[in-house]
């Protein structure tokens, strides 16, 4: 069978361009940036700063103060309540720096074995929302990607306003809460 009908292969490709965001899945070419699509910002309320928003949005976040990759916002002091999707290939030191700052709503691939969740996030978070099925994310103008992460995402609530905010909402998922780590 030519490489080219492989099922298997066809897959193996699918997925390759999936996690690399190339444009042919109709995602911009930047694996890191995946616009948090309007249906979840909608659920989550406002917030007083987003420091990882891409330099072209479809302008519905609710967040006072939007910082660019150019602006750096890992380098620079959060306040108040922060919304975070940051760059996937970096949601480590990101994740570190939301636990530290305690306040607002990170949304992040659902990589729950890692260490980073091992020690911040299962240490720290009063909720998670694991999403149902895998997210479409946004392009600049507001359309929706037929590219999609790897693994599922992830909603972190650092709060206990956060934890009601999340669990009010009305997105498919499993709400983990009071959680036991050993």
């Amino acid at each position: 069978m030519p490489r080219h009908q492989n099922p298997q292969a066809m897959r193996a490709v699918s997925q390759r361009l999936e996690f690399t965001g190339d444009d042919r899945l109709g995602h911009q070419a930047d694996p890191d940036t995946w616009l948090t699509p309007r249906y979840i910002l909608d659920q989550l309320g406002a917030f007083d700063l987003d420091p990882c928003s891409a330099e072209q949005t479809p302008n519905w976040t609710e967040a006072k103060l939007c910082l660019t990759k150019m602006e750096d916002g890992l380098a620079l002091r959060w306040r108040g309540r922060v919304f975070m999707n940051p760059p996937f290939s970096q949601t480590s030191r990101w994740l570190v720096k939301h636990a530290e700052h305690a306040n607002g709503i990170s949304l992040v691939p659902a990589t729950v074995e890692s260490i980073v969740w091992r020690k911040y996030v299962w240490q720290r978070a009063k909720a998670v929302l694991l999403l149902h099925g895998r997210t479409r994310f946004c392009n600049p103008d507001g359309s929706t990607t037929s590219g999609r992460p790897l693994r599922s995402i992830a909603l972190i609530a650092w709060t206990e306003e956060d934890w009601r905010v999340l669990e009010r909402s009305k997105l498919a998922g499993v709400l983990v809460s009071n959680w036991d780590c050993r």
